[in-house]
């Protein structure tokens, strides 16, 4: 059976937990797995956290999710214990979040592990697919040299379109939805040359770490760029700045590994969506054949530009 994580699970799960699995990595790198293992007793209060943490009293398997503001897809960020997604026991426990998930205006679920893991097998069983792969980054010290004469200054609100445009043009279409627009924005950093913005630091900050999505111009000046900030985050072995950096941005390794970052395993990023997108060109038609506005149809998804309508 299926039901919401209450406390009396949490005996089972504060066991399962030495053989769980995490998902997301933001949340498990900046805050620790302790933490998102203890987030699972604020089950009830679930509509103000956004965090969902459901059970499979059959199986004996727990999983997390976790919804963010502004964003339509939706993290899983733990399955606990690993060895209790055989059988569909995750897939069963997938389409329950989904249904808990939706109410909340969720449009898919994403999670982020080693594509040959036994698990990513059963994700896919459950309907998620490989959207695109990805490395983390990790960077323990601060860069001794001077480049803090490049200019990173705190994201505002009036840097929102910006950084938008920013992330149409360097991200491609199908990935806009994973790529930062975090709503917590205000650790975050911009970066402008010749009055045009080059670069958008989405920052995270955790007990553990700092993570960091980029939206970054390629250029001659992007290891001085990443070295400025490097020297604006200040990591240390306490406290690691981590990089993720998506197989469309892999021009940007080379440039970590002479910042002496360690680059962890690589991983599969995959999605599900509740619903296919509808496109602008395509809802149009729709439009027309019926004999009405675009505008005045009811659809459960935003509709959503093709490339050669950027």
């Amino acid at each position: 059976m299926l039901r919401d994580f209450t406390i009396t699970d949490y005996g089972a799960l504060n066991t399962a937990r030495h053989h769980a699995l995490f998902l997301h990595n933001q949340s498990v790198l900046t805050r620790g797995p302790a933490a998102l293992t203890r987030r699972a007793l604020l089950a009830s209060l679930c509509s103000f956290t956004g965090v969902h943490t459901a059970v499979s009293t059959d199986e004996g398997l727990v999983l997390q999710a976790q919804r963010f503001a502004g964003r339509s897809l939706a993290a899983l960020v733990f399955l606990a214990p690993q060895a209790a997604t055989s059988g569909g026991a995750l897939t069963r426990a997938v389409e329950y979040m989904l249904k808990q998930l939706g109410p909340h205006g969720v449009q898919g679920i994403f999670a982020e592990l080693d594509e040959h893991s036994a698990a990513s097998a059963a994700l896919q069983q459950a309907g998620l697919s490989v959207q695109s792969h990805q490395r983390v980054w990790r960077l323990t010290r601060t860069p001794q040299a001077g480049y803090d004469n490049l200019l990173w200054q705190p994201y505002l609100g009036r840097h929102k379109l910006a950084a938008d445009l920013l992330r149409n043009r360097l991200v491609p279409v199908q990935l806009q939805h994973l790529d930062c627009g975090s709503a917590d924005a205000r650790d975050s950093f911009v970066l402008y040359e010749g009055g045009q913005l080059a670069a958008f630091a989405d920052v995270q900050r955790g007990p553990q770490g700092i993570w960091v999505q980029l939206l970054i111009e390629p250029g001659h000046a992007l290891a001085d760029r990443l070295m400025a900030l490097m020297l604006q985050l200040r990591p240390r072995p306490s406290r690691p700045v981590y990089v993720c950096v998506r197989a469309h941005q892999d021009w940007l390794e080379p440039v970590l590994e002479g910042l002496d970052a360690q680059p962890g395993p690589r991983q599969a990023v995959l999605v599900r969506r509740m619903v296919h997108p509808v496109k602008v060109k395509d809802l149009q038609k729709i439009a027309k054949a019926a004999g009405v506005e675009a505008s005045t149809i009811q659809y459960p998804v935003r509709p959503t530009a093709t490339m050669d309508e950027k």
